[in-house]
């Protein structure tokens, strides 16, 4: 394939793997109609890939069947949202993530279409440190990323985007 998205998706992973030396990722692309019932079946048969990128609208679906992880389950190292979602403000997501002593300290990043001031205000005032309006270029998305989870503060300034 030599679609945007297939180009999208190699250089992610080149940059993941260039950044993590000795780790390969092995990606798999379905077509959209044919991703969702692949993977209830691998999930089904006890075989769930480690990630997967799905429709947004699909998340609270495999949420309630208990196929993602819950986030108090996880120690993760930075925390990307969006503003709107469709079954949670991403406001609220954000004040729930603060109250919890596991993700109180967690960086947060919103990326969203929403570049008001006002928006920007509410994201800071609950601790959101990077707030990126789309688009963004790529590359310095993963350079910013990569500064997170590396626990190294980022030096990073995006187009489009507010950082702290």
């Amino acid at each position: 394939m030599s679609d945007p998205e297939t180009a999208q998706l190699e250089n992610v992973v080149a940059a993941f793997e260039a950044a993590n030396p000795g780790i390969t990722l092995a990606t798999t692309r379905y077509a959209y109609d044919d991703f969702k019932p692949a993977l209830l079946t691998s999930l089904a048969g006890g075989e769930a890939p480690d990630t997967a990128r799905m429709d947004i609208a699909w998340v609270s679906e495999f949420a309630d069947q208990d196929a993602l992880q819950q986030l108090t389950d996880l120690s993760v190292d930075a925390i990307i949202t969006d503003l709107e979602m469709p079954r949670v403000n991403g406001y609220a997501l954000i004040e729930d993530l603060r109250r919890r002593p596991n993700t109180r300290e967690v960086p947060i990043v919103v990326l969203t279409t929403r570049a008001g001031e006002k928006h920007v205000n509410v994201a800071r005032r609950l601790g959101v440190r990077h707030y990126i309006t789309k688009p963004v270029d790529e590359q310095t998305f993963i350079r910013l990323v990569e500064s997170l989870t590396a626990g190294a503060p980022s030096e990073t300034a995006l187009s489009g985007a507010r950082t702290s």
